[in-house]
């Protein structure tokens, strides 16, 4: 699978500066807790993913604060399907999958994809679709992770088609910044490309 790491026709540099920053992300299975799942790909990779699979798959991102400022930024997990204008996510064929009830929704994410300054308590984990990192307070250089459990539904895109992700502010709606994000095609055909710079609403 494709790295999108080096996709520099998808990713743009920055003309203003950004808050907060993603600065990785990584697609995981559903096969165990917060802490013992595996994963589907290396850091920052494309994978592939069977459509109405149970029990589903998750994505985790790792953001960090990039001004030296302090506060609390929830955010909002949005998809952009075969190249198609991001969608918030809570409405969506992107379905909320529940962790199940030793992980709630809003429980806290520990640090497995980041290392150096780790934001706690952080509300990171998202089974509804909704909004997380609720109670992350973002510290200068301080990351948090987040990750949201999803299936997607049968038919919406074709075998090979890209289904991408980023996340956006929850209040204003601004959208941090994107070093990488997350990118799956559907299994059965290989991977078309034509996905949408996470950094760009057009």
């Amino acid at each position: 699978m494709p790295n999108i790491l080096t996709r520099s026709d998808r990713v743009r540099r920055p003309t203003t500066p950004h808050r907060l920053h993603v600065i990785a992300f990584r697609g995981r299975n559903t096969d165990g807790d917060e802490a013992s799942a595996t994963w589907k790909e290396a850091v920052n990779t494309a994978w592939e993913q069977e459509l109405g699979a149970v029990p589903g798959f998750r994505v985790r991102f790792v953001v960090t604060e990039a001004q030296g400022r302090s506060g609390r930024v929830p955010l909002v997990l949005q998809y952009s399907a075969n190249g198609g204008p991001w969608t918030d996510a809570t409405t969506s064929p992107l379905s909320a999958l529940n962790f199940g009830s030793s992980i709630p929704d809003g429980g806290d994410t520990t640090q497995q994809l980041s290392t150096g300054a780790f934001v706690t308590p952080n509300a990171g984990l998202g089974a509804s679709g909704g909004a997380v990192g609720e109670t992350a307070s973002y510290v200068g250089g301080g990351k948090v992770e987040l990750e949201w459990a999803l299936w997607l539904r049968p038919g919406f895109i074709d075998p090979g088609e890209p289904m991408g992700m980023r996340v956006r502010e929850l209040w204003g709606g601004a959208i941090p910044w994107h070093e990488v994000s997350p990118e799956f095609y559907r299994t059965g055909a290989p991977p078309s490309g034509g996905g949408r710079d996470p950094n760009q609403d057009a």
